[in-house]
């Protein structure tokens, strides 16, 4: 009987088909509405700025850096140049011939040296 009692509360339920439940559709406020497309076209436009602020930064940069590199380059070539410069200057063949030819001073033919006494 328990058994028969528990098939008729079953059968007692009602057979409906399950049907999903619909969303409910916002109404649609104008003001609302404005001020979101005011804040996102404001949010856009300031990024558009920082973007292009941000490349200008970055070209000016590496414009600098290229005239820097330039700069080194010339640098370079301007020490190398002066580097020979300045051994051509030290040579010993060069200092003497000045030593004789503009300074009149001559090679010295007998060396006698005295010995130190410790």
């Amino acid at each position: 009987m328990i058994v028969n009692k528990k098939q008729e509360i079953y059968h007692n339920w009602p057979q409906e088909e399950w049907q999903p439940r619909r969303k409910k559709r916002l109404k649609s406020n104008p003001k609302r509405f404005l001020k979101f497309t005011s804040v996102l076209v404001v949010v856009m436009v300031s990024g558009c700025f920082l973007h292009l602020f941000n490349q200008t930064r970055i070209a000016k940069v590496n414009y600098r850096l290229i005239q820097e590199t330039q700069n080194l380059e010339k640098l370079t070539r301007d020490n190398q140049v002066l580097e020979v410069e300045i051994a051509k200057l030290e040579s010993l063949d060069r200092i003497e011939m000045i030593a004789k030819n503009e300074l009149q001073m001559i090679e010295i033919q007998n060396i006698k040296w005295i010995p130190a006494s410790n």
